[in-house]
């Protein structure tokens, strides 16, 4: 569990790496409007490895956490 929301935060914190790059293009394309591609590479790398890292971490580690919950008995219990 402890690895898989290490995996999670390092992916929260991948995600929002790739949101600030997307910013500071963005910023940068307003002032010098020549560069689309850059942006676009951006927006680009946020989809694919922000996102899609964050929610598989995300849902690794609630997958993990269910099972925990079930091998222990306390998932059953839930839903006395």
């Amino acid at each position: 569990m402890r690895e898989l929301e290490a995996g999670a935060q390092v992916a929260r914190l991948e995600l929002e790496l790739a949101q600030e790059n997307v910013q500071v293009l963005q910023a940068t394309l307003r002032r010098m409007p020549d560069q689309p591609a850059d942006l676009e590479r951006a927006r680009l790398d946020e989809k694919e490895n922000g996102w899609s890292c964050h929610w598989t971490a995300t849902s690794d580690r609630q997958r993990a956490q269910f099972d925990l919950l079930n091998i222990t008995g306390d998932l059953e219990r839930l839903f006395r």
